[in-house]
């Protein structure tokens, strides 16, 4: 009886003991959980803000890469017209030359021609001005005697010697003239001059192709103003801009900026979906938002200091009659004088954590819950342990042997994930380059049509490519699953073919460099054409990104295959000056890389255990210009 007095005595002070360390523990937990919760929420509010901040920032890059390409494509279309205005004016000048050479003087047909020219010209409407354009010709006798015999803008000064003639930069581009006459027959020349008809005395940079007309010694140009052609492209890109899709009120807005030190009218705004009253008018740095702040002024110091700005004020949300916080990148293309902007409204954080909120509550109740919970059964497992202690003992050994079950399942999972992780990073490098290479394409194909120069021809080269690129992501994913099954077959296959493959599926990065593929014929080799691509890829890919970084000017790749008794062999090299002697050991280690945060270190890993999954190897060495990479692969047996 004693012994059950005192049992039940411990009991009740063992349970109220426990009642009260259990409340104490769960108000503790429930305090230190709120704290913990409100930095976290604060941490991922900064982890937002800066998140959002890199989508702006690539919202903004991406309108300014859309202005870099065009310009690109524009410039080639200007070059492309000038010439074959040219070439129309040559060949009149040489048909009237050939139709009357034995019938008129010389002094005639002189005259016949420049006349002809002369009645042709070209008329370039740009906004408020239009611009006319006409041929010229000039007599070249020497680098100090070029006498103009047309032009069409200034009759006053044909018949007069315009070699000493220079530019507001003091060029003497009449003497260009004269050295491609000399040199190359044909060629264009970059300078300044002034525009016929504007009336404003002032020299824009003007871009003319020339073209040698031999029987008389002539030099037949026409030019246009850069800057007519850069408003056309100025337009196409805002329409570009109206035209992007938005998500979450990320819309992009321009400046045209007009004084960078601010003033009522330091810019005028060409582009606000959200506010459209506002295209077209002047904007003052003055201005000041709801609460009183002057954020165009700051945007401003920010960016006549380093070109770009991070800045937060009060503006209306889109669609809404809602004031609220906005965080917007502001960046300046100096190019053409644009303040290219992007935003997000900082309080859709709000919105879109309002379930992180109520995880607070809910877990603020959980705790108190377990902390019940947790005082009911370690109430009733004190009790339990004094009535039976070996049923304690068994739970403790069983509650054991559960955690060491669930530790273990965790260690095949990390196991799972870490290979799974690596599968990811291999696809993802095979990946990178056919998916630049679609998008540059696409992209490329949509300028041509609205610059209306798209031709059936580019649509079919263009379309051919796209579904090569897109087989070859499709086929990558089964390469790499067939990659690591064991009971995958080797087949012959025609090594020329899979190299030529190869450069094509990478023609469309590779500009500016200069392929040369030498191919011994008729070479049939055992192995996995679609692995062996990926690994010339590898290969390739790294050329090219060394040749781009070291900024060689004459880049070139060269291919030549060839063969011993067992092996064919393709070597690959390029003159980029070659691999640093310290990586020469490392350059194939999975974890590799000379790429920084760039590179994964697995694209060389790769190519080497591709190449010897067919029994073959690979070889990495330096020649005079650059590195060398050899890759020997089994001939098939004939």
């Amino acid at each position: 009886m004693n012994t059950y007095y005192y049992l039940k005595r411990i009991i009740i002070y063992f349970s109220i003991l426990l009642i009260v360390l259990s409340s104490l523990i769960a108000y503790l937990n429930v305090e230190n959980f709120k704290q913990y919760f409100d930095k976290y929420k604060q941490l991922e509010k900064i982890k937002y803000i800066e998140s959002q901040k890199g989508i702006i920032t690539h919202n903004v890059q991406m309108v300014n890469n859309i202005i870099d390409y065009n310009t690109q494509i524009i410039k080639k279309t200007l070059e492309e017209r000038l010439i074959q205005r040219v070439d129309f004016a040559h060949k009149i000048a040489t048909s009237i030359y050939e139709i009357n050479k034995n019938t008129m003087s010389e002094v005639q047909i002189r005259k016949l021609i420049i006349e002809t020219l002369r009645n042709i010209k070209f008329t370039n409407n740009y906004g408020e001005f239009t611009t006319d354009v006409y041929y010229f010709i000039q007599e070249v006798h020497s680098k100090d005697k070029i006498i103009a015999r047309l032009l069409p803008a200034t009759p006053d000064k044909e018949g007069t010697n315009r070699a000493d003639v220079v530019d507001v930069n003091h060029k003497a581009y009449v003497k260009e003239f004269y050295n491609i006459a000399q040199t190359q027959k044909e060629g264009f020349v970059e300078y300044m001059w002034f525009k016929p008809n504007h009336g404003i005395k002032q020299q824009y940079l003007k871009t003319s192709y020339v073209k040698l007309f031999e029987p008389f010694n002539w030099v037949i140009g026409y030019g246009e103003y850069l800057d007519d052609v850069e408003k056309e492209l100025q337009s196409l890109v805002l329409k570009q801009i109206r035209n992007m899709p938005y998500v979450d009120n990320n819309y992009v807005f321009v400046y045209q900026l007009l004084d960078i030190n601010g003033g009522d009218k330091f810019a005028k705004m060409l582009v606000n979906i959200n506010r459209p009253d506002l295209e077209g008018q002047f904007m003052s740095d003055d201005y000041k938002d709801i609460n009183g702040k002057a954020f165009r002024k700051e945007f401003l110091k920010d960016i006549r200091a380093k070109g770009d700005s991070f800045v937060t004020y009060a503006c209306k949300k889109p669609n809404t009659d809602q004031i609220e916080e906005k965080l917007s990148y502001f960046y300046w293309n100096k190019e053409w004088n644009w303040i290219i902007a992007n935003g997000v409204y900082i309080n859709d954080f709000e919105d879109k954590f309002q379930t992180l909120f109520q995880v607070e509550n809910e877990e603020i109740n959980r705790i108190i819950k377990d902390s019940i919970l947790f005082t009911v059964v370690v109430l009733l497992l004190f009790i339990v342990i004094f009535i039976v202690v070996a049923k304690y003992l068994n739970d403790i050994i069983l509650v054991n042997e559960k955690k060491q079950e669930h530790k273990d399942k965790l260690i095949i999972q990390q196991s799972k994930m870490a290979s799974m992780g690596e599968m990811l990073d291999n696809i993802a490098h095979q990946w990178r380059q056919p998916l630049s290479v679609i998008t540059s394409l696409a992209s490329g194909l949509k300028i041509q049509k609205e610059l209306g120069i798209l031709e059936d021809g580019d649509i079919q080269t263009t379309a051919d490519k796209i579904v090569l690129s897109a087989q070859y992501l499709s086929q990558t994913i089964e390469d790499f699953r067939g990659f690591l099954r064991k009971d995958k077959e080797l087949r012959s296959f025609d090594l020329n073919a899979v190299v030529e493959k190869s450069l094509k599926i990478v023609e469309g990065t590779f500009n500016g460099i200069s392929v040369n593929l030498d191919c011994q014929e008729n070479l049939k080799v055992d192995g996995y054409p679609n692995e062996l691509i990926q690994a010339i890829l590898n290969i390739l890919s790294n050329a090219k990104d060394v040749l781009a970084d070291r900024k060689i000017e004459n880049k070139m790749i060269d291919i030549e295959i060839t063969s011993d008794e067992k092996f064919a062999i393709i070597e690959i090299s390029d003159n980029a000056g070659g691999i640093p002697n310290e990586y020469m050991d490392r350059i194939f280690d999975s974890d590799f890389t000379t790429k920084g945060e760039k590179g994964t270190g697995i694209g060389l890993y790769m190519t080497k255990q591709i190449i010897m999954n067919m029994g073959g190897k690979i070889e990495a060495s330096n020649n005079k210009q650059g590195a060398v990479f050899r890759i020997y692969i089994p001939m098939t047996d004939l």
